[in-house]
This record gives C-alpha cells, structure tokens and sequence, in this order.
C-alpha cells in the first residue's frame, strides 16, 4: 500500500511546505515573489529544453517503443486529448477558468512520479515496461499535439518545444536498436535530477498558491478529477482494449491491460504547471488539480482497481 500512498503524500508535503514557507516570510515582510518567479524561469527553462528531453532520451534508449503498447498508449491518449479539448471548451462557460488553463490538467497525467508506484503495487514490479511507455507517448503528445491546440494551431509556438524532444526520442531509439548499455554515469544524474526537481517544482507551486482560490474552486476540482479525469481516463483505455481485442484477441493479456487502464486514471502531473508558466497561462486551475487530484486518487485508487479487476474479469 505504501509503494503509491507515499509519493502522493510528498507532493501533498512539498506543497504545503511552500505555502509554509510564504506564509513566515510573509510575516517577515519579505518580498518573496521576485526571487521565486527568477527561480522559477530558470527551473522551467532546465525542464522544458533540457530535463524532460533527457529523461526522455534515457527511457526510450533502456525501454525502447514495444509497438503492441505504443499502439494502445496512442489509442487512448488521442481519444483523451479530443475528449478532454472538448470538456475544456465547454467549462469555460461555467467556470471563471479559460481553455488554456484547464486542457492540459485534464488531458495528461502523472504517468511517471506517481504511475510507476501505482504499477508496482496494483500489477507487480515486472509490468513497470508498461507504464514507462505509457509515459514516453503521453510526453511526446504533449509537447507536439498539446502544445500545438493549446497555441491555437500555431506551428511556431510548437517548434522550441517539440525540436528537443523530437532529437531525444531519435537519439534513444538508435541506442536502444543497437543494443548499448546506458551508462552507470547517465542514470546517477538523471535519478539525482529526479530527487532534487520534484520537491522544488511542488514547492513553488505551494508558494504560488492561493488557498482561498483553491477552496473556492473545490467543487469544480473535484467535479474535474473525478468525472473528467478519473472517469474518463477509465472509460476510454477499458473501451481501446476492448476493441482491440475484438480486432485481435491475441494482443493484449491482463496485466497490459490493468496497467494501462490504471495510468490514465491518474490526476493531473507538475509538468503541466511548468508547460503553462513558461506559456504565460494562469496557473491556478492546474495547481489546484494536482493537490486535489493527488488527495482524492489516494482514497480512489484501491475502489478503481477492483473495479477495473472486475471489467477485466467480464471482458476475459
């Protein structure tokens, strides 16, 4: 149980740490925005053009792109993206947040950080391959197809974004098809990145919060994280595999099944609070999905996996 109530619980912690944080310096009377909108655009710049292509690179060079869960990873992801861009469209006309500030939230998820603990312990350790490829389509979708809706079909505004990851991901599939070690050297950095960048993004997002906002907002996050997000996530992947098993019986098996399903329920990841600072964006809808989302997925998820045991049951 602890292998995902755990990292849930840290991004709550680091969260609240930062809003800890505002709150004494406030009470100093010291002027906190500036220094940390300064850390900020040098932390987004480092995740945007060089972290996230990097960690990219790395995991497609050790994992590779199985075609079998590439497919199904697309499948789903495609159907959520169109899914999602037409919720957000309507909610602007019910809500005080725009298009810009809810597409994202509501289209990718915590693949990583949180899907990989999820995986472990819900399908077993063995299955994680699955997940991380989950996570390189939801990566690659996001910094083309995404960003290109979320500029309004501006070729321009996806160019600086899609040109690192799109070198990263060639780069990982030519090591990956010549069978080459990662390097002891390459995985150290990227895991030292990992433990350190984490912490500090969900604290800046504490610092930046504003909690009258985010109880105010409450019934649209949770309204958002449980009928759009959760429900629809888990709508959608179970109807992919159910028609790609019609189609083919033979390319799907449970555990790929269960952990797929499992991954597009998460809420929402800091990765989409970094993409829409650097855009310019509010990003007031998104903070309060990732603290309300990660809250309510840490009392879901043990009733959303036997309910997804129990359609896997019905459908095998």
């Amino acid at each position: 149980m602890e292998k995902f109530v755990f990292p849930s619980i840290k991004i709550l912690f680091w969260i609240l740490l930062g809003s800890i944080l505002k709150f004494i310096l406030k009470q100093k009377k010291f002027d906190i925005l500036q220094p940390v909108n300064k850390i900020a655009r040098y932390v987004i710049n480092s995740v945007i053009f060089f972290i996230i292509p990097y960690f990219l690179f790395l995991l497609i060079w050790e994992t590779g792109i199985n075609f079998t869960v590439g497919l199904i990873t697309f499948s789903i992801c495609i159907i959520i993206v169109g899914i999602s861009y037409f919720f957000s469209r309507k909610m602007e006309k019910f809500s005080n947040f725009s298009f810009k500030e809810v597409f994202f939230p509501l289209t990718f998820m915590n693949t990583l950080y949180l899907g990989v603990p999820v995986t472990e312990y819900f399908v077993g350790k063995e299955f994680v391959h699955y997940t991380i490829i989950y996570s390189i389509t939801v990566t690659l979708l996001q910094f083309s197809l995404g960003i290109y809706l979320l500029s309004g079909g501006n070729i321009l505004s996806l160019t600086p974004f899609f040109l690192p990851i799109t070198f990263s991901t060639a780069g990982g599939l030519v090591l990956n098809s010549l069978s080459l070690n990662i390097p002891e050297i390459l995985v150290q950095t990227k895991n030292f990145i990992s433990y350190i960048l984490s912490p500090l993004m969900l604290i800046l997002i504490g610092i930046s919060l504003s909690w009258s906002k985010m109880f105010k907002n409450i019934r649209l996050h949770i309204f958002s994280c449980i009928v759009l997000r959760i429900t629809v996530g888990l709508v959608i992947s179970l109807f992919v595999c159910l028609i790609l098993k019609t189609i083919r019986e033979d390319i799907l098996n449970i555990n790929l099944v269960k952990s797929v399903v499992l991954v597009s329920t998460l809420p929402s990841a800091v990765v989409n609070y970094i993409v829409l600072e650097k855009l310019g964006i509010n990003t007031d809808f998104v903070s309060g999905e990732i603290l309300w989302g990660t809250l309510l997925y840490i009392f879901s998820l043990p009733y959303i996996s036997e309910l997804i045991d129990l359609f896997i049951l019905v459908i095998f």
